[in-house]
């Protein structure tokens, strides 16, 4: 995924089976959102952020490929 695609193109490549994108979104924003979960859910361990992000990840692809995410 480059720096440069726009979201309309990443959910496009998603839905047409493009893991890599998809890849490069869980990794690139795992950090961010597990650093969010600590800060904002302090009584959550880390496994249960862990498992929010990948529920969030499973979720947001969910949505592109039903066509409920869309630009």
């Amino acid at each position: 995924m480059s720096t440069k695609d726009s979201t309309e193109e990443i959910i496009r490549k998603i839905r047409n089976g493009n893991s890599g994108d998809l890849d490069y979104i869980y990794s690139t924003y795992r950090k961010e959102f597990l650093t969010w979960g600590k800060k904002n859910f302090r009584e959550a361990d880390f496994d249960m952020m862990i498992d929010a992000w990948q529920n969030a990840v499973v979720a947001f692809y969910q949505q592109i490929m039903s066509n409920k995410l869309m630009f």
